[in-house]
This record gives structure tokens, sequence and C-alpha cells, in this order.
């Protein structure tokens, strides 16, 4: 699959890697009874592998039909309008997250493992981890193992966070009694789209600034994050 002087077997360490302190990271906030480990392996590699080859075709069309081009975009040093990136990201970000949400919602609904509230937000953060994972894989091969490092201190959290809000949706259906209802999830689906988009835009359009912002912007997300966990660790069973 790979060429003997491909830089993707170096990107797929530091990726492969990474996913793991993030999920360490996560399984660590699932205080009163951690989800195992398999259990968890499962809904990210699965339900990354699947929501990025589906996000992937996505893309794919998408980016046949727009005027201008990822390829341009990540070629273009930061030099193309803003309003002119959003009309390219706004759909890609949307095209990301419904198929993170979709997967994750099939996973979820029936997941024996799912037995407190907090579980549900949990395991859609495991897909968006799944899904940075396997589009970390994609750039690596594209764009060689360098650009894996940032997207590991940028990308990764990121994914991470806009599933986490509409994950949200599904801790509060658990809360319910397990009364899931896909369309209820898209509120905040759609929220985690415009934040999505907008990171993803500003990165093009802001060039360097962007990187002295998204710390800030992150730090707020996984803070908020955070919070709603510990708000669901006080509906636990396992208190």
């Amino acid at each position: 699959m790979f060429d003997v002087d491909s830089d993707l077997p170096i990107g797929l360490i530091a990726t492969i890697l990474g996913s793991y302190f993030w999920l360490m990271f996560l399984r660590k906030r699932d205080k009163y009874e951690p989800e195992p480990m398999h259990s968890l392996l499962y809904v990210l590699i699965i339900g990354g592998a699947a929501s990025t080859f589906f996000a992937s075709l996505g893309n794919g069309y998408w980016n046949s039909l727009s005027d201008l081009k990822f390829s341009e975009v990540l070629a273009s040093n930061g030099d193309i309008a803003l309003s002119s990136v959003l009309v390219l990201f706004m759909p890609s970000a949307f095209i990301e997250e419904i198929c993170k949400y979709t997967v994750a919602f099939l996973l979820i609904r029936n997941n024996k493992q799912v037995n407190e509230p907090v579980d549900g937000i949990i395991y859609a953060i495991a897909v968006g981890l799944g899904f940075s994972l396997f589009e970390n894989i994609l750039y690596a091969e594209q764009f060689g193992d360098l650009i894996v490092f940032p997207r590991l201190i940028f990308a990764v959290p990121l994914h991470m966070a806009t599933a986490a809000i509409w994950g949200m949706y599904l801790s509060r259906a658990y809360m319910q009694q397990k009364n899931f209802v896909y369309f209820n999830g898209f509120p905040l689906m759609i929220l985690a789209v415009i934040l999505h988009g907008l990171w993803n835009s500003s990165s093009v359009a802001l060039g360097g600034a962007f990187y002295l912002l998204a710390p800030f912007v992150l730090m707020i997300c996984l803070k908020r994050t955070d919070a709603f966990i510990e708000k669901m660790h006080e509906h636990s069973p396992f208190k």
C-alpha cells in the first residue's frame, strides 16, 4: 500500500501514539465506571474508519462541484478571503460532522456498554478521535509526516470538541430512558458544524495569526467539554 520512500510510516506511528495519548486522556475523565478498552477501541476504529470513508466520498464530490478546490486552499498561504474559504469549508464541515454523528448514533444507541449518562459523550468523542486518526493517515500519505504533528495539537482536539458538542445530545437521550431520536441531535450537530467550518476557514484565511488564537479556542472548547462531563457524572448510578 505504501512506497518504500514514503514518509507515511513515521506519520502513522506519530498518529497512533498521539491518538493513544488522547484516548487515555479521555478514558481518565470517565471516572466512575470507565469503559472497557476493547469497547472504546471498537468504537474508535470502526466509527473512525466508517465516518472517514463516507466523509472522503462526500468531500471528494463537493470538491468536484466547487470553484475553489481544497488543493488550492492548502497551497494558498493565507491569501484567500475568509468569505471564499467559508463557501468551501462550511459544506465540508457539515459532511464530516454528519458522518461522525450518524456513525456514532448507530454505534451508541444499542451499545450494551452504555450504562450511564456520560457514556454518550465519551463514545461520541471516541468516534471523533477515530475520525482524526484516519484523517491524519490520509494527510500523511498526501503531504508527508510533518503535517501530522501540528494536526495532533490542533485538529485532533477540534474533532474531539465538535464530537463532544453533539455527544451532549446522546448523553441527554440516555438520561431520557435511551430515547435516541436521530434528528433530535441536529441542533447541536449544526452548532458543531459552525465551529468546525469557522475553524478550518480561519486556519487558511488568518495565516499565522490562526496559531496564536487557536490554543485559546481549544482551551475554551475543552473546558466546556470537561464541565459537561462533570455534569453527567452527577447523574451516574455508579457514583
